[in-house]
């Protein structure tokens, strides 16, 4: 998987499938009226209807908040997904000071340049270090999943670099 929106979208959908529950913390409506329990009929049915709703607001939530509204009440320390502790020296030393708001500041580049017509990036070591920063961050990301909820398989990460 590459690093993207919808790969933090399939993060929060692997969790509601793990865990139902984690939907009631993230669901701005927290009832359901009586009309709607005719409606859907089924316990799965209202669970399934809660949870398109939540996706779908995480859809259209921005970066900040997908990471602070969402991962944060789910119970992640957000700032490991950033942490760099676990690579060698030398990915420490290159991405020291990349963090949430560096990850903004890229998503905000991408869509300059999609919808403004702002210049691509200038060197091909740009492109890399992004490239670099997106696969840490998705290693990092299945690592606290895997610890957090058991979630490893969609990931096809190694177990030899999960943290015991």
């Amino acid at each position: 998987h590459g690093f993207s929106r919808g790969y933090l979208l399939e993060a929060i959908e692997d969790i509601f499938l793990s865990k139902n529950e984690s939907i009631i913390g993230l669901s701005e409506q927290k009832n359901i009226t009586l009309s709607e329990i005719i409606k859907y009929r089924s316990h799965e049915n209202i669970i399934s209807y809660f949870k398109d709703k939540v996706l779908k607001a995480f859809s259209r939530a921005s970066t900040e908040d997908q990471f602070k509204k969402y991962f944060g009440p789910l119970g992640f320390d957000v700032s490991k997904f950033f942490n760099m502790a676990i690579f060698n020296d030398e990915v420490q030393q290159k991405l020291t000071g990349w963090d949430l708001d560096k990850l903004i500041a890229i998503f905000n580049e991408r869509h300059d340049i999609v919808h403004n017509g702002k210049k691509p990036l200038n060197s091909l070591e740009d492109l890399l270090i992004r490239r670099e920063f997106f696969e840490k961050i998705v290693l990092n990301i299945a690592i606290e999943l895997n610890l957090k909820f058991g979630i490893l398989n969609n990931f096809n990460l190694p177990e030899s670099l999960i943290r015991k």
